[in-house]
Protein backbone atom coordinates (compact mmCIF):
# COMPACT_ATOMS: atom_id res chain seq x y z
CA UNK A 1 0.00 0.00 0.00
CA UNK A 2 1.43 3.78 -0.97
CA UNK A 3 1.62 6.14 2.04
CA UNK A 4 -0.77 7.84 0.92
CA UNK A 5 -3.47 5.09 0.66
CA UNK A 6 -1.76 4.40 4.49
CA UNK A 7 -2.96 7.88 5.21
CA UNK A 8 -6.16 7.73 4.07
CA UNK A 9 -6.90 4.24 5.35
CA UNK A 10 -5.49 5.10 9.15
CA UNK A 11 -7.81 8.53 8.63
CA UNK A 12 -10.60 6.74 7.83
CA UNK A 13 -10.26 4.05 11.00
CA UNK A 14 -9.51 7.07 13.17
CA UNK A 15 -12.51 8.86 12.35
CA UNK A 16 -14.72 6.03 12.90
CA UNK A 17 -13.14 5.78 16.60
CA UNK A 18 -13.93 9.00 17.17
CA UNK A 19 -17.05 9.37 15.76
CA UNK A 20 -18.34 6.40 18.09
CA UNK A 21 -16.40 7.91 21.01
CA UNK A 22 -18.07 11.49 20.64
CA UNK A 23 -21.45 9.66 20.61
CA UNK A 24 -20.32 7.55 23.57
CA UNK A 25 -18.38 10.97 26.03
CA UNK A 26 -21.28 13.23 25.12
CA UNK A 27 -23.71 10.81 26.48
CA UNK A 28 -21.44 9.72 29.32
CA UNK A 29 -20.97 13.69 30.55
CA UNK A 30 -24.51 13.94 30.66
CA UNK A 31 -25.12 10.72 32.76
CA UNK A 32 -22.46 11.82 35.08
CA UNK A 33 -23.32 15.44 35.37
CA UNK A 34 -26.67 14.22 36.39
CA UNK A 35 -25.42 11.23 39.04
CA UNK A 36 -22.92 13.64 40.54
CA UNK A 37 -25.07 17.39 40.50
CA UNK A 38 -23.40 20.57 39.24
CA UNK A 39 -20.81 20.90 42.74
CA UNK A 40 -19.53 17.43 42.61
CA UNK A 41 -19.03 17.81 38.94
CA UNK A 42 -16.79 20.84 39.53
CA UNK A 43 -15.09 19.57 42.06
CA UNK A 44 -13.99 16.73 39.56
CA UNK A 45 -12.96 19.02 37.00
CA UNK A 46 -10.89 20.74 39.00
CA UNK A 47 -9.28 17.84 41.21
CA UNK A 48 -8.76 16.36 37.85
CA UNK A 49 -7.20 19.86 36.44
CA UNK A 50 -4.80 20.01 39.18
CA UNK A 51 -3.81 16.47 39.13
CA UNK A 52 -3.52 16.43 34.73
CA UNK A 53 -1.62 19.86 34.97
CA UNK A 54 1.15 17.12 34.83
CA UNK A 55 -0.22 15.57 31.91
CA UNK A 56 2.42 17.99 29.80
CA UNK A 57 4.20 14.85 30.85
CA UNK A 58 2.63 12.90 29.21
CA UNK A 59 2.45 14.51 26.15
CA UNK A 60 5.60 15.23 25.77
CA UNK A 61 7.07 11.65 26.65
CA UNK A 62 4.30 10.46 24.08
CA UNK A 63 5.98 12.86 21.34
CA UNK A 64 9.13 11.99 21.83
CA UNK A 65 8.70 8.05 22.33
CA UNK A 66 6.78 8.49 18.60
CA UNK A 67 9.86 10.03 17.51
CA UNK A 68 12.34 7.73 18.29
CA UNK A 69 10.27 4.36 17.49
CA UNK A 70 9.62 6.04 14.00
CA UNK A 71 13.08 6.16 13.34
CA UNK A 72 13.73 2.71 14.19
CA UNK A 73 11.36 1.31 12.12
CA UNK A 74 12.25 3.93 9.46
CA UNK A 75 15.69 1.87 9.53
CA UNK A 76 13.53 -1.54 9.81
CA UNK A 77 15.69 -2.24 12.76
CA UNK A 78 13.72 -4.08 14.93
CA UNK A 79 16.67 -5.57 17.36
CA UNK A 80 16.76 -1.66 17.91
CA UNK A 81 13.38 -1.24 18.76
CA UNK A 82 13.43 -3.73 21.30
CA UNK A 83 16.23 -2.32 22.65
CA UNK A 84 14.58 1.30 22.83
CA UNK A 85 11.16 0.22 23.71
CA UNK A 86 13.41 -1.43 26.79
CA UNK A 87 15.37 1.57 27.33
CA UNK A 88 12.06 3.44 27.54
CA UNK A 89 9.82 1.15 30.11
CA UNK A 90 12.62 1.44 32.41
CA UNK A 91 12.99 5.22 32.50
CA UNK A 92 8.97 5.95 32.21
CA UNK A 93 9.12 3.61 35.54
CA UNK A 94 11.66 5.59 37.21
CA UNK A 95 9.40 8.63 36.14
CA UNK A 96 6.15 7.30 37.56
CA UNK A 97 8.10 6.50 41.01
CA UNK A 98 9.18 9.87 41.09
CA UNK A 99 5.81 11.52 40.51
CA UNK A 100 4.04 9.16 42.47
CA UNK A 101 5.95 10.26 45.70
CA UNK A 102 5.93 14.31 44.83
CA UNK A 103 2.00 13.86 44.23
CA UNK A 104 1.37 11.58 47.31
CA UNK A 105 2.94 14.12 49.55
CA UNK A 106 1.83 17.11 47.75
CA UNK A 107 -1.78 16.02 47.80
CA UNK A 108 -3.24 17.43 51.22
CA UNK A 109 -1.67 21.03 50.58
CA UNK A 110 -3.63 20.81 47.13
CA UNK A 111 -6.79 19.78 47.66
CA UNK A 112 -7.16 21.41 51.61
CA UNK A 113 -4.85 24.84 51.15
CA UNK A 114 -4.50 26.03 47.35
CA UNK A 115 -8.15 24.94 46.20
CA UNK A 116 -11.00 26.48 47.24
CA UNK A 117 -13.79 23.42 47.93
CA UNK A 118 -16.25 23.33 50.42
CA UNK A 119 -14.72 21.88 53.46
CA UNK A 120 -17.69 19.13 53.78
CA UNK A 121 -16.37 17.74 50.35
CA UNK A 122 -12.54 17.63 51.11
CA UNK A 123 -12.71 14.04 51.65
CA UNK A 124 -14.24 13.20 48.72
CA UNK A 125 -12.00 15.65 47.30
CA UNK A 126 -8.74 13.40 48.29
CA UNK A 127 -10.21 10.32 46.97
CA UNK A 128 -10.39 12.05 44.05
CA UNK A 129 -6.95 13.61 43.78
CA UNK A 130 -5.24 10.21 44.42
CA UNK A 131 -7.38 8.19 42.19
CA UNK A 132 -6.42 10.36 39.49
CA UNK A 133 -2.81 10.30 40.49
CA UNK A 134 -3.21 6.56 39.74
CA UNK A 135 -4.87 6.99 36.58
CA UNK A 136 -2.24 9.54 35.57
CA UNK A 137 0.58 6.96 36.55
CA UNK A 138 -0.99 4.37 33.91
CA UNK A 139 -1.57 6.77 31.24
CA UNK A 140 2.76 7.33 31.91
CA UNK A 141 3.32 3.40 31.50
CA UNK A 142 0.58 3.24 28.91
CA UNK A 143 2.49 5.62 26.52
CA UNK A 144 5.23 3.27 25.10
CA UNK A 145 2.27 1.66 23.35
CA UNK A 146 0.44 3.69 22.27
CA UNK A 147 3.23 4.84 20.55
CA UNK A 148 4.44 1.89 19.20
CA UNK A 149 0.84 1.17 17.18
CA UNK A 150 1.08 4.89 16.39
CA UNK A 151 4.15 4.08 14.83
CA UNK A 152 3.48 0.87 13.16
CA UNK A 153 0.45 3.06 11.22
CA UNK A 154 -1.50 0.31 13.38
CA UNK A 155 -4.36 2.51 13.83
CA UNK A 156 -7.02 -0.28 13.15
CA UNK A 157 -6.60 -1.59 16.81
CA UNK A 158 -5.67 1.71 18.34
CA UNK A 159 -9.66 2.88 17.38
CA UNK A 160 -10.92 -0.49 18.63
CA UNK A 161 -9.16 -0.10 21.87
CA UNK A 162 -10.36 3.53 22.37
CA UNK A 163 -13.65 2.56 21.61
CA UNK A 164 -13.46 -0.08 24.64
CA UNK A 165 -12.05 2.72 26.96
CA UNK A 166 -14.93 4.65 25.53
CA UNK A 167 -17.79 2.23 26.52
CA UNK A 168 -16.10 1.18 29.94
CA UNK A 169 -16.46 4.54 30.45
CA UNK A 170 -19.99 5.00 29.85
CA UNK A 171 -20.43 1.66 32.27
CA UNK A 172 -18.62 3.73 35.24
CA UNK A 173 -20.59 6.59 34.67
CA UNK A 174 -24.15 4.63 34.76
CA UNK A 175 -22.33 2.41 37.66
CA UNK A 176 -22.40 5.33 39.84
CA UNK A 177 -25.88 5.77 39.42
CA UNK A 178 -27.16 2.65 41.45
CA UNK A 179 -24.99 3.48 44.41
CA UNK A 180 -26.50 4.57 48.10
CA UNK A 181 -22.19 5.38 48.84
CA UNK A 182 -21.01 8.49 48.14
CA UNK A 183 -21.37 9.04 44.33
CA UNK A 184 -17.91 11.14 43.82
CA UNK A 185 -15.69 8.96 45.97
CA UNK A 186 -17.40 5.85 43.86
CA UNK A 187 -16.81 7.62 40.69
CA UNK A 188 -13.05 8.07 41.54
CA UNK A 189 -12.51 4.94 42.42
CA UNK A 190 -14.65 3.31 39.60
CA UNK A 191 -12.33 5.52 37.09
CA UNK A 192 -8.88 4.21 38.21
CA UNK A 193 -9.90 0.22 37.81
CA UNK A 194 -11.31 1.86 34.01
CA UNK A 195 -7.07 2.63 33.70
CA UNK A 196 -5.97 -0.17 35.36
CA UNK A 197 -8.00 -2.46 33.21
CA UNK A 198 -7.29 -0.28 29.43
CA UNK A 199 -4.04 -0.16 29.99
CA UNK A 200 -3.81 -3.84 30.65
CA UNK A 201 -5.46 -4.63 27.43
CA UNK A 202 -2.93 -2.53 25.71
CA UNK A 203 -0.48 -4.35 26.97
CA UNK A 204 -1.67 -7.33 25.53
CA UNK A 205 -2.45 -6.20 21.99
CA UNK A 206 1.06 -4.69 21.50
CA UNK A 207 2.93 -8.20 22.97
CA UNK A 208 0.71 -10.29 20.57
CA UNK A 209 1.40 -8.21 17.10
CA UNK A 210 4.71 -5.86 17.61
CA UNK A 211 8.19 -8.18 17.99
CA UNK A 212 10.04 -5.62 19.12
CA UNK A 213 7.92 -4.46 21.78
CA UNK A 214 9.22 -7.12 24.67
CA UNK A 215 11.13 -6.20 27.75
CA UNK A 216 14.97 -6.49 28.60
CA UNK A 217 16.95 -4.79 31.38
CA UNK A 218 19.52 -2.51 29.38
CA UNK A 219 21.14 0.51 30.50
CA UNK A 220 22.95 2.77 26.97
CA UNK A 221 23.92 5.74 28.97
CA UNK A 222 24.32 7.94 25.48
CA UNK A 223 20.78 6.92 24.46
CA UNK A 224 19.42 7.60 28.26
CA UNK A 225 21.15 10.86 27.70
CA UNK A 226 19.46 11.99 24.50
CA UNK A 227 16.28 10.89 25.10
CA UNK A 228 16.16 12.77 28.86
CA UNK A 229 17.59 15.70 26.78
CA UNK A 230 15.05 15.93 24.14
CA UNK A 231 12.32 15.61 26.85
CA UNK A 232 13.77 17.90 28.73
CA UNK A 233 13.36 20.24 26.12
CA UNK A 234 9.86 19.47 24.96
CA UNK A 235 9.14 19.50 28.78
CA UNK A 236 9.97 23.51 28.70
CA UNK A 237 7.24 24.38 25.49
CA UNK A 238 4.62 21.88 27.27
CA UNK A 239 4.31 23.65 30.20
CA UNK A 240 2.67 26.43 28.32
CA UNK A 241 -0.41 24.21 27.18
CA UNK A 242 -0.56 22.66 31.00
CA UNK A 243 -1.06 27.04 31.61
CA UNK A 244 -3.36 27.11 28.57
CA UNK A 245 -6.03 24.41 29.98
CA UNK A 246 -5.34 23.09 33.50
CA UNK A 247 -3.64 26.11 34.68
CA UNK A 248 -6.61 28.52 33.49
CA UNK A 249 -9.15 25.86 35.03
CA UNK A 250 -7.13 26.60 38.45
CA UNK A 251 -7.44 30.54 38.08
CA UNK A 252 -11.01 30.57 37.52
CA UNK A 253 -11.25 28.61 40.55
CA UNK A 254 -10.23 31.04 42.95
CA UNK A 255 -12.14 33.67 41.63
CA UNK A 256 -15.32 32.58 41.20
CA UNK A 257 -15.37 28.68 42.38
CA UNK A 258 -16.23 25.62 41.57
CA UNK A 259 -19.33 26.28 39.52
CA UNK A 260 -17.61 28.21 36.96
CA UNK A 261 -15.24 25.63 36.49
CA UNK A 262 -18.40 23.55 35.79
CA UNK A 263 -19.52 25.98 33.10
CA UNK A 264 -15.73 25.45 32.02
CA UNK A 265 -15.67 21.99 32.72
CA UNK A 266 -18.18 21.02 30.15
CA UNK A 267 -16.59 23.13 27.47
CA UNK A 268 -13.18 21.24 28.57
CA UNK A 269 -14.63 18.27 27.63
CA UNK A 270 -16.35 19.26 24.22
CA UNK A 271 -13.19 20.70 23.61
CA UNK A 272 -11.27 17.30 24.08
CA UNK A 273 -13.77 15.67 22.28
CA UNK A 274 -13.62 18.21 18.90
CA UNK A 275 -9.86 18.30 19.33
CA UNK A 276 -9.65 14.95 19.36
CA UNK A 277 -10.68 14.90 15.57
CA UNK A 278 -7.55 16.69 14.65
CA UNK A 279 -5.32 14.89 16.81
CA UNK A 280 -6.61 11.40 15.01
CA UNK A 281 -5.62 13.35 11.72
CA UNK A 282 -2.71 14.12 12.65
CA UNK A 283 -1.81 10.86 14.33
CA UNK A 284 -2.30 9.57 10.77
CA UNK A 285 0.01 11.96 9.53
CA UNK A 286 2.53 12.07 12.19
CA UNK A 287 4.59 9.24 11.46
CA UNK A 288 5.00 9.93 7.72
CA UNK A 289 6.61 13.02 8.39
CA UNK A 290 8.67 11.88 10.76
CA UNK A 291 9.77 9.26 8.13
CA UNK A 292 9.88 11.83 5.52
CA UNK A 293 12.19 13.94 7.50
CA UNK A 294 14.54 10.56 8.32
CA UNK A 295 14.61 10.04 4.54
CA UNK A 296 15.52 13.23 3.54
CA UNK A 297 12.27 13.90 1.71
CA UNK A 298 12.07 17.39 3.13
CA UNK A 299 9.50 18.33 0.28
CA UNK A 300 7.12 15.67 1.02
CA UNK A 301 7.32 17.03 4.18
CA UNK A 302 6.30 20.34 4.04
CA UNK A 303 4.01 18.98 1.46
CA UNK A 304 2.48 17.52 4.70
CA UNK A 305 2.77 20.08 6.72
CA UNK A 306 1.18 22.18 4.72
CA UNK A 307 -1.92 20.11 3.47
CA UNK A 308 -2.35 18.40 6.58
CA UNK A 309 -2.70 22.28 8.22
CA UNK A 310 -5.19 23.28 5.77
CA UNK A 311 -7.68 19.77 5.68
CA UNK A 312 -7.71 19.40 9.29
CA UNK A 313 -8.56 23.12 9.76
CA UNK A 314 -11.59 22.16 6.96
CA UNK A 315 -11.99 18.69 8.83
CA UNK A 316 -12.83 20.39 12.28
CA UNK A 317 -14.47 23.48 11.24
CA UNK A 318 -16.96 21.18 9.55
CA UNK A 319 -17.92 19.56 12.63
CA UNK A 320 -17.13 22.69 15.39
CA UNK A 321 -19.26 25.28 13.27
CA UNK A 322 -22.83 23.98 13.86
CA UNK A 323 -22.13 23.53 17.08
CA UNK A 324 -21.14 26.60 17.56
CA UNK A 325 -24.12 28.09 16.13
CA UNK A 326 -26.92 25.92 18.07
CA UNK A 327 -24.91 25.87 21.02
CA UNK A 328 -27.45 26.82 23.18
CA UNK A 329 -30.01 24.55 22.06
CA UNK A 330 -27.97 21.76 22.44
CA UNK A 331 -26.69 22.26 25.61
CA UNK A 332 -29.93 22.44 26.79
CA UNK A 333 -30.92 19.01 25.13
CA UNK A 334 -27.81 16.75 26.10
CA UNK A 335 -27.74 18.78 29.58
CA UNK A 336 -31.12 19.62 30.75
CA UNK A 337 -32.11 23.83 30.50
CA UNK A 338 -31.53 23.59 34.28
CA UNK A 339 -27.70 22.89 34.31
CA UNK A 340 -27.09 25.61 31.98
CA UNK A 341 -26.00 28.81 32.12
CA UNK A 342 -25.32 31.80 29.87
CA UNK A 343 -21.04 31.10 31.45
CA UNK A 344 -21.54 27.33 29.45
CA UNK A 345 -22.87 28.62 26.26
CA UNK A 346 -20.16 30.84 25.57
CA UNK A 347 -17.19 29.05 27.14
CA UNK A 348 -17.89 26.42 25.22
CA UNK A 349 -18.48 28.39 21.98
CA UNK A 350 -15.23 29.75 22.64
CA UNK A 351 -13.49 26.51 23.32
CA UNK A 352 -14.30 25.52 19.73
CA UNK A 353 -13.04 28.30 18.48
CA UNK A 354 -9.74 28.05 19.81
CA UNK A 355 -9.58 24.52 18.90
CA UNK A 356 -9.91 25.34 15.45
CA UNK A 357 -6.77 28.20 16.37
CA UNK A 358 -4.66 25.50 17.80
CA UNK A 359 -5.11 22.81 15.42
CA UNK A 360 -2.70 24.75 13.29
CA UNK A 361 -0.02 24.00 16.01
CA UNK A 362 0.48 19.92 15.18
CA UNK A 363 2.15 19.52 12.01
CA UNK A 364 4.78 22.86 12.68
CA UNK A 365 5.67 20.96 16.05
CA UNK A 366 6.06 17.44 14.52
CA UNK A 367 8.39 19.00 11.83
CA UNK A 368 10.63 20.31 14.24
CA UNK A 369 10.26 17.16 16.21
CA UNK A 370 11.23 15.17 13.65
CA UNK A 371 15.12 17.20 13.78
CA UNK A 372 15.50 16.27 16.89
CA UNK A 373 16.53 20.35 17.41
CA UNK A 374 14.03 21.60 19.67
CA UNK A 375 16.04 23.66 22.22
CA UNK A 376 15.75 26.76 20.54
CA UNK A 377 11.89 26.01 19.40
CA UNK A 378 10.98 24.79 22.71
CA UNK A 379 12.48 28.21 24.77
CA UNK A 380 10.95 30.95 22.37
CA UNK A 381 7.08 29.01 22.11
CA UNK A 382 7.34 28.43 25.99
CA UNK A 383 8.51 32.19 26.96
CA UNK A 384 5.71 33.12 24.52
CA UNK A 385 2.55 30.59 25.66
CA UNK A 386 3.77 31.32 29.47
CA UNK A 387 2.55 34.80 29.09
CA UNK A 388 -0.92 33.26 29.49
CA UNK A 389 -1.64 33.05 32.88
CA UNK A 390 -0.29 36.42 34.31
CA UNK A 391 -2.37 38.32 31.34
CA UNK A 392 -5.49 36.28 32.21
CA UNK A 393 -4.79 36.94 36.14
CA UNK A 394 -4.46 40.23 35.28
CA UNK A 395 -7.64 40.64 33.47
CA UNK A 396 -9.37 38.88 36.06
CA UNK A 397 -8.29 40.72 39.11
CA UNK A 398 -9.35 43.98 36.92
CA UNK A 399 -13.38 42.11 37.15
CA UNK A 400 -13.00 41.13 33.70
CA UNK A 401 -15.93 38.01 33.22
CA UNK A 402 -14.49 34.84 33.10
CA UNK A 403 -15.01 33.61 29.72
CA UNK A 404 -12.23 37.01 28.74
CA UNK A 405 -9.67 34.20 30.10
CA UNK A 406 -10.81 32.26 26.37
CA UNK A 407 -10.64 35.27 24.33
CA UNK A 408 -7.23 35.88 26.00
CA UNK A 409 -6.24 32.17 25.21
CA UNK A 410 -7.53 32.63 21.99
CA UNK A 411 -5.47 35.64 20.63
CA UNK A 412 -2.38 34.34 21.95
CA UNK A 413 -2.31 30.78 20.54
CA UNK A 414 -2.67 33.13 17.08
CA UNK A 415 0.56 35.00 17.67
CA UNK A 416 2.38 32.32 18.48
CA UNK A 417 1.44 30.27 15.75
CA UNK A 418 2.98 32.91 13.67
CA UNK A 419 6.17 32.76 15.77
CA UNK A 420 6.19 28.61 15.04
CA UNK A 421 6.08 29.25 11.56
CA UNK A 422 9.05 31.40 11.60
CA UNK A 423 11.09 29.21 13.95
CA UNK A 424 10.31 26.71 11.36
CA UNK A 425 11.84 29.01 8.22
CA UNK A 426 14.88 29.55 9.94
CA UNK A 427 15.34 25.93 11.44
CA UNK A 428 14.49 23.87 8.21
CA UNK A 429 14.02 26.39 5.65
CA UNK A 430 10.38 26.03 6.05
CA UNK A 431 8.35 28.04 3.13
CA UNK A 432 6.24 30.88 4.49
CA UNK A 433 5.00 32.47 1.76
CA UNK A 434 3.55 29.13 0.14
CA UNK A 435 2.21 28.08 3.45
CA UNK A 436 0.51 31.43 4.14
CA UNK A 437 -0.56 31.12 0.56
CA UNK A 438 -2.00 27.38 -0.11
CA UNK A 439 -3.10 26.96 4.20
CA UNK A 440 -3.31 30.20 6.11
CA UNK A 441 -5.14 32.70 3.13
CA UNK A 442 -7.83 30.34 2.12
CA UNK A 443 -9.08 29.33 6.03
CA UNK A 444 -9.03 32.67 6.48
CA UNK A 445 -11.36 33.67 3.75
CA UNK A 446 -13.71 30.73 4.89
CA UNK A 447 -13.68 31.73 8.45
CA UNK A 448 -14.61 35.17 8.37
CA UNK A 449 -17.41 34.37 6.04
CA UNK A 450 -18.95 31.36 8.23
CA UNK A 451 -18.31 34.05 11.55
CA UNK A 452 -20.30 37.28 9.71
CA UNK A 453 -23.39 34.50 9.26
CA UNK A 454 -23.20 33.28 12.91
CA UNK A 455 -23.32 37.15 13.77
CA UNK A 456 -26.35 37.13 12.15
CA UNK A 457 -27.56 33.67 13.34
CA UNK A 458 -27.01 35.13 16.86
CA UNK A 459 -29.58 38.02 16.50
CA UNK A 460 -32.42 35.38 16.60
CA UNK A 461 -33.23 33.50 20.10
CA UNK A 462 -35.44 30.62 20.62
CA UNK A 463 -36.13 27.08 22.44
CA UNK A 464 -37.68 25.50 19.93
CA UNK A 465 -35.52 22.70 18.62
CA UNK A 466 -36.55 22.02 15.79
CA UNK A 467 -35.63 25.55 14.86
CA UNK A 468 -32.04 24.58 15.85
CA UNK A 469 -32.23 21.57 14.04
CA UNK A 470 -32.76 23.53 10.29
CA UNK A 471 -30.00 25.92 11.71
CA UNK A 472 -27.67 23.01 12.56
CA UNK A 473 -28.12 21.92 9.38
CA UNK A 474 -27.87 25.08 7.20
CA UNK A 475 -24.48 25.80 8.86
CA UNK A 476 -23.26 22.46 7.93
CA UNK A 477 -24.54 23.14 4.63
CA UNK A 478 -23.08 26.62 4.53
CA UNK A 479 -19.40 25.87 6.04
CA UNK A 480 -19.04 22.99 3.25
CA UNK A 481 -20.62 24.75 0.37
CA UNK A 482 -17.87 27.49 1.22
CA UNK A 483 -14.81 25.64 2.18
CA UNK A 484 -15.52 23.72 -1.57
CA UNK A 485 -15.60 26.93 -3.40
CA UNK A 486 -13.40 29.57 -1.24
CA UNK A 487 -11.22 26.81 0.69
CA UNK A 488 -9.42 24.87 -2.01
CA UNK A 489 -8.17 25.23 -5.46
CA UNK A 490 -9.16 24.06 -8.80
CA UNK A 491 -7.57 20.87 -8.57
CA UNK A 492 -8.01 19.92 -4.96
CA UNK A 493 -11.75 20.77 -5.49
CA UNK A 494 -12.47 18.45 -8.31
CA UNK A 495 -11.20 15.87 -6.80
CA UNK A 496 -13.73 16.57 -4.18
CA UNK A 497 -16.66 16.34 -6.34
CA UNK A 498 -15.55 13.57 -7.77
CA UNK A 499 -15.17 11.47 -4.53
CA UNK A 500 -18.23 13.31 -3.82
CA UNK A 501 -20.38 11.28 -7.05
CA UNK A 502 -18.37 8.89 -6.62
CA UNK A 503 -20.47 7.98 -3.24
CA UNK A 504 -23.44 9.50 -4.13
CA UNK A 505 -23.55 7.64 -7.68
CA UNK A 506 -24.40 10.62 -9.85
Amino acid sequence: MSDNGRIAKNTIFLYFRMILLTIINIYTVRVVLNALGVEDYGIFSVIGSAVYMLGFLQATLSSATQRYFSYQLADKNTVGYRRLFSQVMIVFLIMAAVILIIGGILGPFVVDDFLNLPADRLTAAMWVYYSSLGSFILLIMTIPFTASMISHEKMNGFAYLSIFDGLFKLGVAYAIMLTSYDRLIFYAILSFIQSLVTFGFYVIYCRRNFEGVRFEWCWEKNLVKELLGYTGWNLFGSVSAVLATSGQGLLLNLFFGPLINAAKGIADRIYSVIQSFSSNFYLAVSPQIIKSYANKDINRMNDLVISSSKFSFYLLLVLSFPLIVCMDGLLDVWLGSKNVGYEMIVFSQLALVYALVNCLEQPITQMIRATGKIRNYQIVIGCFTLLFLPIAALALWLGAAPQTTMVILIILTAVVQIIRVIMGNRQLGFPIGRYFKEAISPILQVSLILAAGWVMLSMWHTTDIGYHIVKGLAALAAAMIIILILGMNRGERSKAINVIRSKLKI
